[in-house]
């Protein structure tokens, strides 16, 4: 990371509730907004090796206390102030391997990390397209079946100016470390228009239990006209406890 990071503030909290209005405007702070980002960018390159070469150039566009405008060809941070900090969160440029967003909290006082998360949804570009993974979210009760996984999403863009056919090739389904082949993948989608749109794929059901902090995703290889790519989605498995009467 460069000794001195430019960054661009923009500072728009507007009316907020009275609870709210008490979080100090660290935004106003150049100072504190450079080392929380320093702090941030090395807590999230070291929680994991792929958000390394993703968080290049980051700090070019930072928007404190706002959203920045969503771009594919830029990294992109937010911060938005707490009491304690900020909040950050990054959108790396679009790369094949990269993480479509990752999440620290800061606390500027303690000049600490909390809480990284790198998503489990990654990239794939290859020319004049590019896909990544949607979050899909999943709930089983403590103690009883695990959820059942049997489809997976993904936003495309298609910047060719004309429809490319598409066929998903194979799968894995990986819940954490282990991996485990797929029989059957197959997309209704078999051709992707210009533009942007959105993919599923479905795939053999498979089992989901969150027991702690438990990571589930599904990588594919797709093919896509002439080339092959490989994108991956997560999915957020939450396990809640069954309600007694």
């Amino acid at each position: 990371m460069r000794a001195s990071i430019s960054f661009l503030l923009v500072c728009a909290l507007g009316a907020l509730p009275v609870h709210a209005q008490a979080v100090p405007d660290h935004c106003a702070d150049p100072a504190r907004v450079t080392a929380a980002l320093r702090r941030a960018y090395r807590a999230l390159g070291e929680a994991d090796a792929a958000a390394r070469g993703a968080l290049h150039d980051c700090a070019s566009v930072v928007a404190c206390g706002s959203v920045p405008a969503p771009t594919r060809t830029a990294c992109t941070t937010q911060l938005m102030p707490e009491e304690w900090g900020f909040r950050v969160t990054v959108v790396p440029r679009a790369a094949s391997g990269a993480p479509a967003e990752l999440q620290v909290n800061i606390d500027t006082e303690n000049d600490t990390a909390h809480q990284p998360v790198v998503s489990g949804n990654r990239w794939a570009l290859g020319r004049q397209v590019a896909i990544v993974g949607v979050t899909g979210h999943r709930l089983h009760t403590h103690g009883g079946d695990p959820a059942r996984i049997a489809w997976a999403r993904f936003r495309v863009w298609n910047d060719s100016g004309a429809a490319l056919p598409l066929e998903v090739l194979d799968g894995v389904f990986i819940s954490d470390a282990r991996e485990t082949a797929l029989p059957s993948v197959s997309s209704e989608v078999t051709s992707l228009p210009p533009g942007e749109s959105e993919l599923e794929v479905s795939f053999t059901a498979q089992d989901a239990y969150q027991s702690w902090n438990n990571h589930f995703t599904a990588r594919f290889r797709m093919r896509v006209g002439r080339q092959v790519l490989t994108p991956r989605a997560e999915f957020a498995v939450t396990r809640v406890n069954p309600v007694h009467r």
